[in-house]
């Protein structure tokens, strides 16, 4: 089961690889909802799944009941306030939407 993973510049194709190969179907997903259920006591929760730590962002999963999940790519600016980019409903889009932070900001 994926567990929060940091990454930096030397790391950061490899852990996104990982991270695509682990979400890579709906059922992937599905199964780790099913994994980390029992620690969520709200009806929604965000779940870090990795944080690039010298890009500054993250990828995270918001999962609301009942299995419904979406992927999202998190900046964190130098002021400390978190610029969430559009909803991903793969975590290739998720993926593909952090590339595009990498290349020069948000794809808004």
């Amino acid at each position: 089961m994926w567990h929060y993973t940091k990454c930096t510049s030397e790391d950061r194709k490899e852990k996104l690889r990982q991270l695509a190969d682990a979400f890579k179907k709906e059922n992937d997903c599905l199964r780790y909802l099913s994994g980390v259920q029992s620690y969520i006591s709200s009806a929604q929760t965000t779940m870090v799944l990795l944080q690039d730590l010298d890009a500054n962002l993250m990828i995270e999963m918001d999962y609301v009941p009942i299995n419904n999940y979406m992927f999202h790519v998190v900046c964190i600016k130098d002021n400390g306030i978190k610029e969430q980019g559009r909803p991903c409903r793969t975590v290739m889009q998720a993926v593909d939407e952090f590339w595009g932070w990498m290349e020069g900001g948000s794809r808004r």
